[in-house]
């Protein structure tokens, strides 16, 4: 009859699904199901809404109870739009096509901001922004340290256009040369002071869990123990002593089996940001 009507849709973004599949464990929406995916780095079959969905918002619900996935999201599908529709449906796209094409720009006048800023402080107290850059090099160092002893993963040097060889190299290839460096075991609210960035299996198992569920996600997990955690202790020994050979060289090591098994775990450098000096 020409009236305006709204319509909500929910569909599943495959670029950040994980293929956990916790949402149709949970919900039992018809309208949910799976399909694959062309991403090499993914073993399992995304999540998918087809054309059926009703828009009741079950499947996003349970998700998120779940853990928070970042991978749902609702459309509004408006049938006979009013003119002021059309406007925001136009000026939302003008300014996102703007923002997209206008990107490198607003980096580079933020860096300007930034450096202005740093100017200013320096201006109004040099010792204050002496240490405020021996505080952001602490903090580099601190991940370098942890960003140094997560993976033991082959390397692999490729051009852009080059495939990475993939065979045999699934998520259990992943968990398996993935650890946890944790600061402590018995107290872990001593990984706060890192965000509990040392919960890399947790982290690399799903990826859309925050921060602070992590500890119990990792529990979940592995139990009170697990082969893939680390000693904070063995690895500031190693760290240390392996310095030179963790840039020079052009293996990583590996943990070993029984009590030192930081003994020749040399590090990864040149991997990441973090591990390049």
């Amino acid at each position: 009859d020409g009236k305006r009507m709204v319509r909500e849709r929910f569909g599943v973004d495959e670029d950040v699904c994980t293929g956990d599949h916790a949402c149709i464990r949970l919900s039992g929406c018809p309208s949910l199901s799976v399909k694959h995916t062309d991403d090499p780095l993914k073993d399992d079959p995304v999540a998918a809404i087809d054309h059926n969905c009703v828009g009741c918002g079950n499947c996003g619900e349970v998700s998120e109870a779940a853990g928070l996935c970042p991978s749902f999201y609702r459309a509004d599908i408006i049938h006979n739009p009013t003119w002021w529709d059309r406007f925001v449906y136009r000026m939302r796209g003008a300014v996102i096509g703007w923002l997209q094409r206008r990107h490198l720009p607003r980096a580079m006048a933020m860096l300007v901001v930034r450096v202005a800023l740093l100017g200013l402080l320096g201006l109004w107290s040099l010792k204050a922004l002496c240490l405020y850059l021996l505080s952001a090099g602490l903090m580099l160092q601190v991940l370098n340290f942890f960003d140094a002893f997560h993976h033991t993963f082959e390397q692999f040097f490729v051009e852009a256009d080059q495939p990475v060889p993939l065979q045999g190299r699934d998520r259990a290839y992943e968990q398996d040369n993935t650890y946890s460096n944790l600061i402590s075991i018995r107290l872990p609210w001593l990984n706060l002071l890192t965000l509990n960035f040392s919960y890399h299996n947790a982290h690399h198992q799903r990826a859309s869990v925050p921060w602070y569920r992590l500890p119990a996600y990792h529990r979940s997990l592995y139990g009170e123990r697990s082969s893939a955690v680390m000693p904070l202790s063995a690895l500031l020994r190693t760290w240390h002593r392996n310095r030179v050979r963790r840039v020079s060289g052009d293996e990583s090591g590996a943990p070993a089996g029984g009590g030192a098994r930081a003994e020749d775990f040399i590090g990864a450098h040149g991997v990441s940001f973090l591990t390049v000096i």
